[in-house]
């Protein structure tokens, strides 16, 4: 008795990890009779999503400064950056750029966009050299 009922539990559970694997979505044979639904709270990251620039292989930095920030920090400038410019918030960008020149104490002589963009590759020019 003992025998079918372990035997038994075998099918059982490779029924459930064949409901598991048909329907795709991680949802359990118990979770469906129950009514419940799987939510995943994995965000996929992407190469856009990290600091992570491709930058020329002859590309020559201009703001040493910018080893003045950690990675935290720039993800964040990163972020705001890309954010304000896919809206078109100027705004924000300005903000910015007066942030980032007051704490690199420097007086950049390009408009904000190419100089924030300038300070995001510089700082994966020099991390990648580290």
């Amino acid at each position: 008795m003992d025998y079918a009922y372990c035997r038994c539990g075998n099918h059982f559970g490779g029924l459930a990890a064949l409901v598991i694997l048909l329907k795709g979505n991680g949802q359990r044979l118990g979770d469906m009779a129950a009514g419940t639904t799987v939510i995943s709270l994995k965000r996929k990251v992407t190469l856009s999503d990290t600091i992570l620039r491709d930058i020329d292989p002859g590309y020559l930095p201009m703001y040493s400064q910018v080893t003045l920030f950690n990675d935290t920090e720039m993800q964040t400038i990163k972020t705001v950056y890309e954010d304000a410019n896919r809206k078109g918030n100027h705004n924000v960008i300005l903000s910015l750029n007066k942030r980032v020149s007051d704490v690199m104490q420097v007086d950049p002589k390009q408009t904000p966009i190419e100089f924030l963009n300038t300070v995001i590759k510089d700082y994966n020019y020099y991390t990648q050299q580290m």
